[in-house]
């Protein structure tokens, strides 16, 4: 897959040129899916040392108005690419469904795939049974006392 470069709207590029590169690069990197704010200031080129001084300075540095925006200013971007990338992919998804010379089972795929973009499918029931097909049986008789315990082992998890 090739590398998509990345261009600035004129909003974007004002908003950028008032932050330092490491604040530039933090948000670059932390608009990328699945990208903690930890592991964006370490690609970025953070220096603080350890987790904890590594989420301080990645919080303070998410925190700064002048960053806050240009983030913001990404994030409404991104999401419009989304948004163009899913219709996008429907596209081509419905240009292989119609296409009469794409074999029969490639058109079929290609609708079955489209249907689960677009949510088409129906909702499946699933049933869930106890031991031998019986019906769940639900036990009722337990006491305050054990009820408390389970509470407070689990307040302990917390």
């Amino acid at each position: 897959m090739a590398k998509k470069d990345i261009s600035f709207t004129e909003k974007q590029m004002e908003l950028a040129s008032k932050l330092t590169p490491l604040q530039r690069k933090f948000i670059i990197e932390l608009i990328k899916p699945n990208t903690s704010q930890r592991q964006s200031y370490i690609k970025a080129g953070g220096k603080a040392k350890g987790e904890n001084a590594q989420d301080m300075s990645a919080s303070r540095m998410i925190s700064n108005d002048k960053v806050k925006a240009f983030y913001n200013a990404m994030m409404e971007a991104r999401t419009v690419e989304a948004i163009f990338d899913r219709d996008e992919a429907l596209g081509i998804v419905a240009e292989i469904a119609k296409n009469k010379e794409v074999q029969p089972n490639h058109r079929v795929q290609a609708v079955k795939q489209a249907s689960e973009m677009e949510g088409w499918n129906a909702a499946k029931k699933t049933e869930l049974t106890g031991a031998g097909g019986e019906a769940l049986q639900l036990n009722s008789n337990v006491s305050a006392p054990e009820i408390a315990s389970a509470l407070a082992g689990l307040m302990d998890k917390l």
